[in-house]
């Protein structure tokens, strides 16, 4: 990506109806989590101090508002898209159709959540319309895996979430992590990325995915428990954390 916000999404666009594989800039996107002092100071000098404010002042006509939202979380939402479906072009176009839809929504929007529950929200309904849409195979799958998970209980001593230490291992392997991931059925695949790549608590994903938070909790168990299993096998420093 080498432009932004709304010009950004037009070309895109644009480059999307005559080809879906587009060539991704991974370097720039993985060095973006961050706006632009000049654009954050250009937004917050206008009485915006949190996103909500922003996307309040975008749905207003603010487009520069729009922009430091767009720099925020460009980054985050196209991991989160890459490490669903593992392929660049199909993960481009899905986060840039979520960016569409973001915009489509403006003028409706309205403080329920945080920006950031109401953005993934619309990114994963993106994700399992194309699921049900093209792989409903995979669909049908996890409704299995998630009766079949429901017959088996794991003790609570199990932690829900990945440790520092884990976490420390897994970054330096992330192409095995990928591979695990797509392992996991997709609802426990969902709640992982949304945990360890959209930061978000356990109370927000059960906000963005309409379920409890205990159900929630035991999807991320059972998660953890399937990709510590996995990952010992193949990751020598992992054994011993599994």
């Amino acid at each position: 990506m080498k432009y932004s916000g709304l010009a950004a999404i037009k070309e895109q666009s644009d480059q999307d109806k005559s080809s879906r594989k587009d060539s991704v800039d991974l370097d720039v996107v993985a060095t973006c989590v961050e706006p632009p002092v000049s654009a954050a100071v250009a937004s917050l000098g206008k009485g915006y101090s949190t996103d909500e404010d922003l996307m309040l002042g975008f749905a207003g006509g603010d487009a520069s508002a729009f922009e430091t939202l767009y720099r925020k979380y460009r980054p985050t939402l196209y991991r989160f898209f890459l490490a669903a479906v593992a392929d660049e072009g199909l993960a481009n176009e899905l986060y840039q159709d979520t960016w569409t839809k973001v915009i489509g929504a403006s003028r409706e929007y309205q403080v329920k959540a945080a920006f950031s529950t109401w953005l993934f929200t619309i990114a994963r309904n993106n994700l399992w319309d194309y699921f049900r849409k093209f792989q409903p195979n995979l669909v049908e799958f996890d409704t299995v895996a998630e009766l079949q998970a429901g017959d088996v209980s794991l003790p609570d001593s199990i932690n829900v979430e990945l440790q520092p230490d884990e976490l420390a291992v897994l970054a330096q392997q992330a192409h095995s992590l990928h591979q695990a991931l797509d392992r996991l059925p997709l609802k426990q695949k969902e709640v992982m990325l949304l945990r360890y790549i959209a930061g978000m608590t356990l109370t927000e994903i059960a906000t963005s995915i309409e379920e409890k938070p205990e159900t929630v909790k035991s999807r991320l168990r059972y998660a953890t428990t399937k990709l510590k299993n996995d990952l010992k096998h193949t990751i020598a420093g992992f054994q011993r954390l599994a």
